[in-house]
Formats: C-alpha cells, sequence, structure tokens
C-alpha cells in the first residue's frame, strides 16, 4: 500500500471521530466567541466609545545675516514638555482625554489624543496644539520686528556712513601736511569697508524676507481627524479574545486527555503483565 493510500485510510478511518470531537467542544469554539462578540457589542451602550484622533504642523525657521542657516522656533524636548503640559492643562475641561503620543519628523510635528467622542477628541487636539502654533509664530513675529529695527539702524548707519564718506573723499588737505592726509585715508578705507558690510548685511536681511525657506511661520498641515474608533473594533477584539480562551480550555482538555490516556496505558499493561506472571506462578 503506498503512502496516499495510507494516508488517505487514515484519514477516512479518523475524520468521523474528530468530527465528533469537535462537536463535543463546539461550546468554547463557538459559544464562547459569539458571547463574546455579543458582550463586545453591548459594552458599546455601557461604555463610552473612546476614539484616537491626530493631526501634523510644521514648525516654522528663523534665520539672522550672522547666522544664515534656518534655525527652528522650537525644541524637539522643549516642544514635547510643553505639549504634554498643555494636554495636563485641559484636564478639568476634559477628564477622561489623553495625549497618548508625540512624533517629530525633521519639522514636522505630528501629536496624536485619545478621548471619549470623536468631535470631542479633535477639539481637545485643536486646543492642544493652538497655543503651542501661537507661541511660535508669536515668538516669529517678535524676531522679525527685532531684525526690522536691526535693518532701519543699519540703513540709518549707511547714510552717515556715506555721508562721511564723501566728506573725507572731499576734504581738500595741504601737501604739506603728510600726517593728516594718511589719517583721512585710513579713516575712509576704514569708512568704505563698513559701508560694504552694511550693504551686504542689508542685501541679506531683503533676502531673507523675500524668501519663506528661510522665515516662515508655524501652521498646520493636516487637519486634526479622527484616525480610531472602538465602535467597530471593540465586538471583533472581544470576539478574539473569546476565541483564544475557547482554544486555550481546548488545548488544556486535550494535553489532559492525552496525560490521563497514557497513565491509562500504562496502568492497564502493568495489569496485564500482572495477570501473566499471576498465570505462569499458577501453572508452575
Amino acid at each position: 500500500m503506498g503512502l496516499i493510500d495510507k494516508a488517505e485510510e487514515t484519514v477516512t478511518k479518523h475524520t468521523p471521530q474528530v468530527i465528533s470531537a469537535l462537536g463535543r467542544v463546539k461550546f468554547f469554539l463557538l459559544v464562547i466567541p459569539i458571547l463574546s462578540v455579543v458582550l463586545g457589542i453591548l459594552s458599546q451602550f455601557l461604555f463610552p466609545e473612546r476614539n484616537v484622533a491626530t493631526c501634523s504642523f510644521k514648525i516654522g525657521s528663523f534665520a539672522t545675516p550672522a547666522n544664515p542657516v534656518p534655525v527652528p522656533l522650537a525644541s524637539e524636548t522643549q516642544l514635547k514638555a510643553r505639549l504634554r503640559a498643555t494636554s495636563v492643562q485641559l484636564r478639568e475641561e476634559y477628564p477622561t482625554f489623553l495625549l497618548i503620543g508625540t512624533i517629530i519628523d525633521g519639522d514636522v510635528v505630528t501629536p496624536t489624543v485619545s478621548g471619549v467622542g470623536p468631535e470631542k477628541s479633535i477639539a481637545f487636539l485643536e486646543k492642544v496644539i493652538e497655543p503651542e502654533i501661537n507661541l511660535h509664530n508669536g515668538r516669529l513675529e517678535k524676531l522679525q520686528a527685532v531684525q526690522a529695527d536691526r535693518q532701519e539702524s543699519l540703513e540709518r548707519q549707511l547714510a552717515e556712513l556715506q555721508k562721511l564718506e564723501d566728506e573725507l573723499s572731499s576734504s581738500d588737505l595741504a601737501p604739506e601736511s603728510p600726517l593728516e592726509l594718511l589719517a583721512i585715508q585710513i579713516g575712509l578705507d576704514n569708512t568704505r569697508d563698513r559701508v560694504a558690510k552694511i550693504k551686504l548685511e542689508l542685501t541679506t536681511l531683503a533676502l531673507f524676507n523675500a524668501s519663506d525657506l528661510y522665515i516662515d511661520k508655524t501652521l498646520i498641515v493636516q487637519e486634526p481627524r479622527t484616525v480610531y474608533s472602538s465602535k467597530w473594533t471593540r465586538p471583533l477584539i472581544f470576539g478574539a479574545i473569546g476565541l483564544a480562551i475557547g482554544l486555550a480550555i481546548i488545548i488544556v482538555i486535550a494535553a489532559t486527555s492525552i496525560i490521563r490516556s497514557i497513565f491509562r496505558r500504562h496502568s492497564s499493561k502493568k495489569d496485564s503483565d500482572e495477570a501473566v506472571e499471576g498465570e505462569n506462578e499458577l501453572t508452575e
């Protein structure tokens, strides 16, 4: 008999027994998971629905002629700490809402909150990020104001230095005064050098002010939205837990049955051996 024929014979012989065994444990395989799903559905009415909401906002940056590399308006550690502190401050108004995580990828921040109800979860998330965005943009406005004052001061200095340069250039000194002529020449060179540096800084400031690449606001790039609701997942989770419990019970029953079968075989073999020994003794 071939291997396939043996396998077919084994399956044909034991299939009714397997089906009968499964019928006996159908309570654990079917009834418990179904009851768990029903319990999960009923829990929707007993316990409030929980939601997870998230959004994304981009951190603005700022640059100066002294530091032309754009600098973010907030550091990662401070930003996370402020978001956590804001969520704690909102605890009285939103007692069951939590900030569950903040992911920072480059200049994009993605906070995630958990709450009761989709609308309230989104409202809580908006209140968590609003102070942070306002802080960044308020800081940007102050930095821009300081930079504007700097630009105005540089323009005044440039006008004064250009006037001084014109005066030194048109100065009429007698050739008999070489020291005074040297002093005027040195002063003229220093003035022209300062004028060149101020013009360069003013040009850089104009470039920064004209480019969003270097100076930009903190703004929302993905509006707050709900990404998870327990309305549909809770019955599935309860059902999966019920199925796992049923399978665990079946495994325990099967293991117990195997162990008992082994002990029974050992005991019956021992009894048969003793009976044979007894018959041998009687024969002798």
